[in-house]
């Protein structure tokens, strides 16, 4: 389940125990994303109930979920085939596992693929890039958007909500746009890939 009454630096997620109905909650303020990592996260305590708690459930849970969307040697292929600086490098392997770059910065990390000090200052230099509601001016937001989400998550969004899979309210907070600008990110998203708007 979801829910957006909570602010996001109280909570992105939790699991519920209950035996009869074990649920896990997500943040839907969070990027979609994040939100896909935190229910894996709070997928790992439900399983640890079920098969008994190790020494450390929070690492477990954090490493369960990495595995799960950034397998190992997938996860090494793609930061290898990578080009451009370290920040690009990492930008496109958060798109190719559909993660966000602090995510993927951090796994990259944990496997011993970059260097502390670089995933340091990879993660600075993300914390700081601004959100198009800071009031400051920048790139254009859904040419931001499209390359931090990638192509494919996007069209499997608006694909979801064609089939009525999602709502429009759902949609737009997957896609971190408004439903009055679905068609300007529709466009974007078709100059992008060269297909007629």
């Amino acid at each position: 389940m979801q829910t957006g009454e909570v602010d996001i630096h109280l909570m992105r997620g939790f699991a519920s125990i209950d035996e009869t109905v074990p649920a896990i909650i997500a943040n839907s303020a969070d990027d979609a994303r994040a939100r896909v990592y935190t229910a894996l996260h709070e997928l790992g305590h439900l399983l640890l109930i079920l098969r008994g708690s190790p020494s450390n459930p929070e690492q477990w849970c954090e490493e369960f979920a990495g595995n799960v969307l950034m397998p190992p040697e997938p996860l090494r292929a793609q930061f290898q085939a990578a080009s451009g600086t370290l920040l690009k490098r990492i930008d496109s392997v958060a798109r190719d596992f559909s993660v966000t770059p602090a995510a993927a910065t951090i796994r990259l990390l944990r496997n011993k693929h970059i260097s502390q000090r670089d995933a340091n200052e990879a993660l600075d230099t993300i914390k700081g890039r601004r959100r198009p509601d800071d009031g400051e001016g920048g790139g254009n937001y859904y040419s931001t958007q499209i390359g931090r989400m990638g192509p494919a998550f996007i069209r499997l969004v608006f694909n979801a909500l064609e089939n009525q899979a999602v709502t429009y309210p759902g949609a737009s907070s997957l896609l971190g746009v408004k439903v009055n600008n679905f068609q300007k990110l529709r466009t974007y998203l078709a100059k992008r890939e060269g297909l007629p708007a």
